[in-house]
């Protein structure tokens, strides 16, 4: 956690906003002099200071050249009087507790923010990141399973500087309103939600001081309803070669140090396995290898013909197990097109959605089957699993065949 700094001469101001931060759980440090201000500004720890304009000695055009120069970037904020360029500090105590919860959250590790960066939202995340914290506005967050779309909500959660829990539920999982206030909540599985139960949702979580952040492997069309929302995007990791490397050696290095093992490295039998690979399961699929080839090998060089056979089978999958994988993002592309016809169709309408549906991908997967064999009804049935005649009656009702 990062350290506030109270800067002022002022006895009486100095002992209100100790009071106030100390009383609050907040670590807080006091300089009664320009110089004591600059000595504690250059502290690594240092993520805030709360300065007096009647500080003696002040210069703000210095202190903010000061601020900029260094690494750790503290935050600057006026309490008393004015002081360009320098910027006032919220009036009201809970906006000063918030911007102070805020700063001294906003420590991101230095690992957490590398990973955030290559998680696919573009190269200034953790800018962006710390911009839709401060907004406070609900947030929808896009991305493939196994992308870090939880990960990056997390994030958000910890820059906010709100004072709860971060609170995560799946599809289906109830929330009820806490006694905390402050904390976020994050819903996986957003674009499945109905519209009516998201705007209802979010008046209950912002009537508790909490904040709605959703999780969603599809656009999320009309469910955030007429509300603003603001979005981010994570790219899939297939998508972004140049970074597989990058985030492979951080989690390589991540885990090596929590397993207290020695340094290690992929050689480049390993590194043609990873580079090659389509990674479905993105971000979370990638660590799950790393940290098993890691612990299924004792060699200082991971060389691919030392991995156990269910760590190689992570990253040189088999048939069956491609298969599954695109079998898996078919019916996530379905599942995106039948939810427009399910929800237009209404219940007594004596509409059968099923047959529809149905009917409308058999007529599909026929037509795709012919084509790839050139016509040959029999190896089309054979690829389907179908008898000919089937095929060819099924094929005729449907209008893919022509019936002679």
């Amino acid at each position: 956690m990062g350290r506030i700094v109270v800067a002022t001469a002022e006895e009486d101001l100095r002992h209100q906003l100790v009071g106030l931060l100390a009383g609050a759980g907040l670590p807080v440090e006091t300089a009664a002099t320009w110089e004591g201000l600059v000595q504690r500004l250059a502290a690594p720890a240092c993520s805030l200071a709360l300065v007096d304009a009647r500080l003696p000695g002040l210069d703000p055009d210095l202190l903010q050249v000061v601020t900029t120069s260094l690494s750790h970037g503290p935050h600057l904020r006026l309490v008393r009087g004015t002081a360009p360029p320098l910027t006032a500090a919220p009036v009201r105590q809970q906006d000063l507790l918030r911007l102070a919860r805020r700063a001294t959250r906003s420590g991101l590790s230095s690992d957490l923010r590398k990973e955030l960066r290559l998680l696919g939202a573009g190269p200034d995340t953790f800018a962006d990141l710390v911009g839709l914290a401060a907004a406070g506005q609900p947030i929808v967050i896009q991305g493939e399973r196994g992308s870090g779309k939880q990960r990056i909500a997390e994030a958000l959660h910890l820059l906010s500087g709100d004072p709860g829990p971060f609170v995560a539920r799946a599809l289906g999982e109830p929330w009820t309103s806490p006694a905390t206030e402050g904390g976020t909540l994050y819903l996986e599985g957003f674009e499945a939600r109905e519209p009516e139960e998201v705007r209802t949702l979010l008046v209950r979580v912002r009537a508790s001081g909490w904040r709605l952040i959703g999780g969603c492997r599809r656009p999320p069309g009309e469910v955030a309803g007429s509300t603003t929302w603001d979005r981010m995007v994570l790219a899939p990791l297939r998508e972004r070669s140049d970074e597989l490397r990058s985030l492979t050696l951080h989690y390589l290095d991540r885990y090596r140090r929590q397993l207290g093992l020695p340094r290690r490295r992929f050689h480049r039998s390993v590194w043609a396995l990873v580079l090659a690979y389509r990674w479905p399961g993105n971000a979370r699929e990638l660590e799950t290898f790393v940290v098993q080839a890691l612990t299924g090998t004792r060699a200082t060089v991971i060389r691919a013909e030392a991995l156990p056979d269910r760590v190689r089978h992570l990253v040189d999958p088999a048939p069956d197990t491609q298969l599954r994988d695109l079998t898996i993002a078919f019916e996530e592309v379905v599942e995106t097109r039948l939810r427009a016809l399910v929800q237009q169709v209404e219940p007594d309408s004596g509409v059968e959605v099923r047959r529809l549906a149905v009917e409308a991908t058999e007529r599909a997967l026929y037509r795709l089957a012919l084509a790839r064999t050139g016509g040959n009804q029999l190896a089309a049935a054979r690829l389907l699993g179908v008898a000919r005649n089937t095929l060819r009656s099924r094929a005729t009702r449907l209008g893919v065949l022509r019936s002679v």
